[in-house]
């Protein structure tokens, strides 16, 4: 059966790497449940739905909020990009 072009687009989109997800999957296999409150979203200086965006690969973040997430993840911002 063929595919749409469409359905491709899709596909490939879903296959795009998401380094922030990646940092918050190894801070959970090393014991770190990612469960953000509001007070996480506050802290940081990312509203939730934009913080959601960046997971979903919908939006990019500004190297603020690059340098934000780094800085509250504990890791290198370059680990980011």
């Amino acid at each position: 059966m063929l595919k749409s072009k469409r359905f491709r687009k899709m596909q490939t989109i879903l296959n795009v790497q998401n380094r922030l997800q990646d940092v918050i999957r190894q801070r959970e296999k090393e014991g770190f449940p990612f469960k953000p409150s509001n007070l996480f979203y506050r802290g940081l200086g990312i509203h939730k739905r934009r913080f959601g965006q960046f997971l979903r690969n919908e939006k990019q973040p500004t190297l603020d909020e690059l340098a934000r997430l780094a800085n509250c993840f504990n890791v290198n911002p370059k680990e980011l990009f």
